[in-house]
C-alpha cells in the first residue's frame, strides 16, 4: 500500500518500488504533475478525532496487515514517531 504522503513526497522512487514489486519493467515519465482533487478547507481538529475513533479498531488491523503504523490512524495524544518513521518509501534496488 503507498499512501499519498509518500507519493507526493517521492514519486519517482514510489513508481519504481511499485513497478519492481509488480515485475514489470521500469518506466519513468518525464514528469510527475501533483493533481489533486480541489481545494478545500482543512478538516476541522474535532472532526479528525471524531473519525480516527471510530475507525481505530480497524485502522489498527490496516497497519498489522501491513506491518507498518500509518500517520493518520491515530487519535491525538498517541504516539506519532514512529507513524512518521513508517512514511518513508523504501528505495529501489
Amino acid at each position: 500500500m503507498v499512501t499519498g504522503e509518500e507519493l507526493w513526497a517521492s514519486a519517482a522512487a514510489v513508481l519504481r518500488t511499485v513497478t519492481s514489486f509488480l515485475g514489470v519493467p521500469a518506466w519513468e515519465p518525464e514528469r510527475y504533475p501533483h493533481q489533486s482533487g480541489g481545494t478545500h478547507a482543512p478538516m476541522a481538529a474535532e472532526t479528525r478525532e471524531q473519525l480516527a475513533r471510530l475507525f481505530e479498531p480497524e485502522n489498527r488491523r490496516l497497519e498489522q496487515m501491513l506491518g507498518r503504523t500509518l500517520s493518520w490512524t491515530r487519535p491525538s495524544g498517541e504516539p506519532r514517531a514512529a507513524a512518521a518513521a513508517s512514511r518513508e518509501v523504501p528505495a529501489a534496488s
